[in-house]
């Protein structure tokens, strides 16, 4: 995918999976979230921290774009067309090209072991080093890979392509070519390799399907937690679509819990959701997120609501359009309306009543984004 230039700065080093949706252009605002509702928010928007508020609430919110899509590329890595251009072929762990080797490589060795629906074999033995126990539920009993098919893996200092596992991943196939389905569940599973150590523990199902120009991948996730050489994350109840057609790219993210940990920072929203869209031809790109949100940096919880989506080109620093209002619990506010690529604008209601108490204008680069 093509990542705006103003949005590329923000998001710092996202690497964005490719996403186009139907015929359908619009951009659909997620729905507000209410201000939160906790006693030890300390922290009352005022004239003198409004900026800093604002600037902290689009940069730190718009980031966790970043964890999903590092969890899309980590998880799939299907290859360059889904990301239009942008090379993952190094990310760290390929889960479904594990997922397909390893059912292809046991399943038939197993096959010419043993028969009937459910065949085990321990200690097999790994390309490299280490072992694996593996068992295969051949639950039409057609002694062939087929939708419906479970399997467990339990590695042992496993090293396969450079890559060393240990832990247990159980996976069912759902799906099979053209499209690709399967669910995981992880415990306790690690994979190190040359880009460093990923771990993940959860559950997790994951969709690859292409029909016509447009493909897309879903995921979604009751409980999932994961760490790769550059975040944490937890993520309850996560869902992530993103797809990808001739003319149009999108992304659609929603999670009750997101808590990421980047850079010795963590930060925690809840009730988060985020809709992103881009014009192959026009190359105007649209943002738009609401979510509650604790900064430990700002020392408090606020909700974020887009008010207006962002809307920026690919040669732009910053958006030219939207506006995103930040609450504090004792309903204190600043709303950051973009007038232009280079200004913004800053609304503050220091007392929660809804009027704007306070207006200033200044810049993007101002804000430290």
């Amino acid at each position: 995918m093509h990542i705006s230039k103003w949005l590329f700065a923000i998001l710092v080093s996202l690497l964005l999976v490719g996403c186009g949706g139907d015929d359908d252009d619009s951009t659909t605002t997620p729905a507000a979230t209410a201000a939160p509702d906790n006693s030890q928010n300390n922290t009352t928007v005022n004239s003198q921290n409004s900026a800093t508020i604002a600037g902290t609430a689009f940069k730190r919110l718009f980031s966790t774009f970043g964890a999903g899509n590092a969890l899309s590329n980590v998880s799939t890595n299907i290859g360059t067309d889904l990301v239009g251009g942008v090379n993952i072929d190094d990310v760290s762990f390929n889960l479904l090209d594990y997922a397909n080797r390893q059912m292809a490589k046991n399943s038939e060795v197993s096959v010419s072991l043993a028969s009937g629906i459910v065949i085990t074999e321990n200690d097999l033995p790994c390309d490299e080093s280490g072992t694996n126990d593996f068992s295969w539920a051949d639950n039409d009993g057609n002694e062939e890979l087929s939708v419906g098919d479970t399997f467990t893996i339990i590695s042992y200092d496993c090293v396969e392509d450079g890559e060393t596992t240990n832990g247990e991943i159980f996976f069912t196939l759902l799906e099979d070519e053209p499209n690709i389905a399967m669910s995981f569940a992880f415990t306790d599973f690690e994979v190190v390799g040359i880009e460093g150590t990923s771990t993940f523990d959860g559950d997790l199902t994951l969709q690859v399907k292409e029909s016509g120009s447009t493909e897309s991948i879903s995921i979604t996730s009751n409980k999932f937690d994961f760490s790769d050489p550059e975040m944490d994350g937890i993520f309850r109840n996560l869902s992530i679509t993103v797809s990808e057609d001739i003319t149009l790219e999108s992304l659609v993210m929603t999670a009750d819990e997101l808590t990421i940990n980047e850079g010795g920072v963590t930060e925690t929203l809840t009730d988060f959701s985020l809709t992103f869209t881009e014009d192959n031809n026009t190359s105007l790109s649209t943002l738009a997120l609401n979510g509650v949100f604790d900064d430990p940096e700002l020392g408090g919880i606020f909700s974020v609501n887009t008010l207006k989506p962002f809307e920026g080109l690919a040669s732009d620093d910053f958006p030219y359009t939207g506006i995103l209002k930040v609450i504090a619990s004792d309903d204190s506010s600043v709303t950051l309306t973009a007038l232009d690529t280079v200004n913004v604008r800053l609304d503050v209601d220091e007392d929660g009543d809804g009027s704007t108490d306070q207006t200033s204008d200044t810049t993007w680069s101002s804000l430290d984004i």
